[in-house]
């Protein structure tokens, strides 16, 4: 899905990110009615290609750790999406010797994390258009490990309502403040206690 956003803002996203821009960009998606899900890990290309094209369909599933089934993985906790990112950077296993995971070439090796924005979620069901879960685990007992492990999965029938913009964890704190390290709301009837 195209950016609804500036020509001047949409390149300044891009190229020189800061707090007071993605607070822009979260305040006119918000105004769109998209609501901010949470984050999502990536490397370099493949942000150049969501931004681009938005998210596709043939990579749903193309990762590992697809708990879950198929779509976009989505973690509430900016931390968890940074480990995903840097997931996404390696191309191998460790040395065994020296211990250095080896990287991926060109913009693939620059670990990223997107903010991700669902357009009309309210309207969306839960086990239709997405799932609700914990990594690594299926139980949602609400202890402060499992809020901030916790992750949604967006089926690819939603992507064309999705739109992310690059964040960094100096933004996120700036935006957010450093107690909360960004764990949107759930609604009310999607708690898990």
């Amino acid at each position: 899905m195209k950016w609804p956003f500036t020509p001047d803002l949409s390149q300044a996203l891009l190229q020189n990110n800061t707090d007071l821009r993605v607070g822009q960009a979260h305040a006119l998606l918000t105004n769109q009615n998209y609501a901010f899900i949470g984050y999502h890990g990536t490397n370099g290309r493949g942000m150049a290609g969501i931004l681009l094209n938005g998210f596709d369909r043939a990579f749903a599933g193309s990762s590992a750790g697809l708990a879950r089934g198929q779509g976009l993985y989505v973690a509430r906790s900016y931390q968890m999406a940074l480990d995903f990112s840097d997931t996404a950077t390696q191309a191998g296993d460790p040395d065994p010797i020296t211990g250095i995971i080896p990287r991926r070439p060109g913009l693939a090796a620059t670990a990223v994390v997107l903010r991700v924005y669902v357009r009309n979620f309210e309207s969306m069901r839960e086990g239709v258009h997405y799932v609700w879960g914990r990594m690594g685990g299926t139980s949602l007992a609400a202890t402060a490990a499992n809020l901030l492990e916790q992750e949604i999965v967006l089926r690819p029938a939603t992507f064309q309502q999705i739109l992310a913009i690059p964040t960094t964890l100096a933004i996120e704190t700036i935006l957010q403040g450093p107690a909360r390290q960004s764990t949107p709301p759930l609604r009310s009837h999607e708690a898990p206690f």
